[in-house]
């Protein structure tokens, strides 16, 4: 009995030291580890500040629709249209300088087109979604609309921190 129990122990030890072993191991490869970390951190703090941004823009284009649509009795797709534009404008500026802070703006006319087309890319995706969900499913395209919201930002943020301010 006694044999049997101290070679569990002995075992139960050598596995404890393998454990031990591979997080000394794990360790030494820390600086690598840490680097990913403040890598996502960094992305993650973007994506903060940019779904920030968004809820700016957000209250500024429903305000800029409603006053064109409701004030000044402009129809709907063009009140959407400059409100739109406007809000295009607005992220651009404050994401070129504050969330994804692009160091040269001497290519500002080749920035700029190049943030218009992911956000035209993803108009027309979002259209395109609301269009099928409206048309084919019968949703609400009000209510609808919020559900694709996360999609159009995941696009615009990922066109413009990946290709347009790149």
């Amino acid at each position: 009995y006694w044999r049997d129990w101290s070679s569990d122990v002995c075992s139960s030890d050598l596995r404890l030291e393998a454990v031990l072993i591979i997080l000394l191991r794990a360790l030494k490869e820390l600086p690598i580890n840490l680097k990913l970390i403040k890598y996502f951190s960094n992305n993650m703090m973007q994506f903060i500040k940019y779904g920030f941004v968004g809820g700016i823009n957000l209250v500024f284009t429903a305000a800029i629709y409603f006053f064109l649509l409701r004030v000044l009795d402009i129809n709907y797709p063009i009140s959407f249209s400059i409100s739109w534009l406007s809000g295009v404008i607005l992220t651009f500026f404050i994401n070129i300088n504050w969330v994804f802070k692009t160091e040269e703006l001497s290519n500002f006319k080749r920035n700029f087109l190049k943030y218009f087309v992911v956000y035209l890319i993803s108009y027309f995706v979002n259209l395109f979604l609301l269009k099928t969900g409206v048309t084919f499913f019968n949703f609400d395209p009000f209510w609808y609309q919020f559900f694709l919201i996360p999609i159009v930002v995941l696009i615009n943020f990922t066109g413009i921190k990946y290709w347009a301010l790149k």
